[in-house]
């Protein structure tokens, strides 16, 4: 059942590097693989474009969560709409996000990270707290100045 407010989880991160080496992290599946807090199946290691997905799978391989990248901006602006088999309705289109927008500033890039809004799903104060606590941000930060 849906929650009655809006369930979202906003978190910033200035990261000292360009531009490029930020995006190639957010878009590049050998370096997702190692930020994403529960790594997603990806059929090949092209880096992410509009319209392509991920599925999050359970032991069995069954996917129970899937993501469709829905803008794709170069260097600038990331979102995939997430589709959850568990949810009680069909999302409608952009209602349950996960995104990322960069603002390139002097000497590194500030990051912008949104997920939700999560009230669909009956779990969403659990992924909202998981969110709120995870190391995303930190991850990417430490990949994009490792990572020419």
């Amino acid at each position: 059942m849906d929650t009655p407010e809006p369930v979202i989880v906003e978190k910033s991160r200035w990261i000292e590097a360009p531009p490029h080496r930020v995006w190639a992290v957010l878009t590049q599946p050998r370096l997702i693989r190692r930020w994403m807090e529960v790594e997603p199946s990806l059929d090949d290691e092209a880096p992410l474009d509009l319209g392509r997905r991920l599925a999050w799978c359970d032991a069995s391989g069954t996917p129970y969560l899937v993501g469709t990248v829905i803008v794709c901006e170069a260097r600038r602006r990331l979102v995939l709409e997430l589709a959850d088999a568990s949810w009680p309705r069909p999302a409608a289109p952009g209602e349950v996000t996960y995104g990322f927008t960069l603002s390139e500033r002097r000497h590194g890039v500030r990051v912008d990270f949104r997920l939700g809004d999560l009230a669909i799903d009956a779990d969403a104060l659990t992924w909202r707290d998981a969110y709120v606590a995870s190391q995303e941000l930190e991850r990417i930060d430490r990949l994009a100045r490792e990572n020419p």
